[in-house]
């Protein structure tokens, strides 16, 4: 915790005179991501992580596909429909991520599924 508070600190002085509060929102995402980062590392001594690193980086290409898509679709037009677009581009980069990655065997169930179903 202490970390991601230094950074959190350190990242606000940088970045809220520059981008608002936007800013405040980058550095607390940021801050929090260093937090994990450390906590991972410090934590391999007390547990193997390496099963659930891939898992995260799997997770971390998913979030940053849907990021882009919502953040792709959304100026489509103002108000509720930017909005929407912004939610239905987001689902279906993220839905087409997780499968390309295979976050969680999600694909090879899926097909499972399919050639049973025949």
């Amino acid at each position: 915790n202490a970390i991601a508070a230094i950074a959190n600190i350190g990242l606000n002085l940088l970045l809220i005179p520059r981008l608002g509060i936007a800013g405040a929102a980058w550095a607390t995402l940021l801050a929090f991501a260093i937090a994990a980062f450390a906590s991972m590392w410090m934590g391999r001594q007390f547990f193997p992580l390496s099963h659930y690193t891939s898992i995260a980086g799997k997770s971390i290409i998913c979030a940053t596909a849907c990021a882009m898509g919502a953040w792709l679709c959304s100026p489509i037009s103002p108000g509720i429909i930017g909005l929407i677009g912004g939610v239905l581009g987001g689902m279906a980069s993220f839905t087409a991520t997780a499968l390309i990655v295979d976050v969680g065997g999600v694909r090879d169930e899926l097909f499972r599924r399919l050639r049973t179903a025949r």
